[in-house]
């Protein structure tokens, strides 16, 4: 986990935050700790030594948001049909339009 957060901390996160974008994450460190270093008995303090590499990225903020199941997958749900309906305008209105990942 340490290795793919790595990459996507230099490849994504820390251009943007440079730009001055805010960035928001539901996969990070706090993500980390619960699942690896607590449910899965690693240790917190071992799951923080082996993510110091991104100590200056640490997030300034976390929220935790407790929602039923059903309440998940709406959410989930009306997001991936906004991010279609996104697109799909856009690239409606665009013929030129190149799609980045």
């Amino acid at each position: 986990y340490a290795a793919s957060r790595t990459e996507h901390l230099y490849e994504k996160v820390i251009p943007l935050v440079n730009q001055g974008y805010i960035v928001l994450s539901d996969r990070y460190i706090d993500s980390s700790l619960a699942y690896q270093g607590y449910a899965r008995g690693i240790g917190i303090e071992r799951v923080l030594e082996i993510n110091m590499f991104a100590r200056e990225y640490l997030p300034k903020v976390t929220y935790f948001f407790d929602v039923s199941l059903f309440s998940f997958i709406c959410i989930f749900v009306s997001t991936i049909l906004l991010v279609i309906t996104y697109f799909f305008i856009t690239i409606n209105r665009s013929p030129n339009y190149e799609i980045k990942f």
